[in-house]
């Protein structure tokens, strides 16, 4: 499973704490570590999406996060971003084009997602009458496609049943309208019969930080941040978490 942060806020400093953890946590993840798993390194390419009144700004990378220098993009007032960084299920293609997040266009603006966990490729391709090569596309591309078919909210819940019983849905999303206006939106699920000793390596934490909230995979917090585990949930908005 890949390490993911959101974050809403006016601070750049908060946004540069953050992407220091998530350097340091795709490099070695101590969670992944304690379980244990054999592949503690998040190094499969990695990407952002920062939204502020300067526009969007979109990048993607084939190269470990932590073996770049990581410039944040000129932002102004409110900060929106979503910052990803991939461990390939194995067998998955790696390289830029499958580097989160995935961006789709819609009738009303757009939508960014940032996914980890696994699901069953198969299933979500039937649902969606995908009849292309499912070797050259990730779970996670088929995910946005569902949720521009279906709408994200009914995409969010239906998707449950296509997770993988040892793995999680988490979901970070950014959706920017045709005015202007941007929301970001988060979801959490397990599947209660999966592996318990792995449930924390599935949280996703929440923190209020000195200039905005931030939720973010768990390893984040043995890099310098202290949030607190979501509860499970269907597509909540980041400004609504507990």
């Amino acid at each position: 499973m890949c390490r993911m942060f959101a974050y809403a806020g006016n601070s750049r400093e908060d946004l540069a704490r953050l992407v220091g953890a998530l350097s340091k946590a795709a490099k070695r993840d101590t969670v992944a570590e304690r379980v244990p798993l054999k592949n503690i390194v998040h190094g499969d390419g990695w990407g952002f999406a920062v939204y502020s009144k300067r526009g969007l700004t979109y990048h993607r990378s084939g190269r470990s996060i932590f073996n770049e220098d990581v410039v944040l993009p000129p932002t102004d007032g409110k900060i929106l971003a979503v910052f990803h960084a991939k461990q390939a299920t194995p067998g998955n293609p790696v390289g830029e084009r499958f580097s989160h997040p995935f961006l789709a266009e819609t009738p009303y603006g757009l939508i960014l997602l940032a996914h980890n966990g696994s699901l069953y490729k198969d299933k979500l391709a039937e649902r969606l009458h995908f009849a292309g090569d499912l070797s050259r596309i990730t779970d996670s591309e088929l995910v946005l496609k569902y949720a521009v078919q279906r709408g994200l909210s009914a995409a969010s819940a239906d998707l449950e049943d296509c997770t993988k019983t040892n793995s999680a849905l988490n979901l970070l999303v950014l959706e920017i309208g045709d005015n202007g206006q941007a929301d970001m939106s988060v979801k959490h699920f397990y599947h209660k019969e999966g592996r318990l000793d792995k449930t924390r390596y599935y949280e996703l934490c929440c923190e209020d930080l000195a200039g905005g909230r931030a939720v973010f995979s768990s390893t984040l917090n043995d890099y310098g941040l202290s949030g607190k585990p979501i509860v499970k949930d269907g597509l909540v908005p980041l400004s609504a978490l507990k």
